[in-house]
């Protein structure tokens, strides 16, 4: 499954996708702290730690039982 960022201001353009989830995407969380950090969950049982810049964090992916 796929997420989509898309810009706003300009004139709503898909400016990255990011992959990785294997069904359905139900919650993205925004951290407060730096907007460029996101989490994601997802039916797979998985919840994916992203970033939109690119930079060396690391991607996470934690299995929920």
């Amino acid at each position: 499954m796929l997420i989509k960022l898309w810009d706003w201001d300009k004139k709503w353009t898909c400016t990255q996708v990011f992959e990785g989830h294997s069904h359905y995407v139900m919650q993205i969380v925004i951290n407060p702290k730096d907007n460029n950090t996101f989490a994601s969950a997802s039916l797979d049982r998985t919840v994916k730690v992203r970033t939109t810049t690119p930079s060396p964090v690391p991607h996470w992916t934690g299995l929920l039982r």
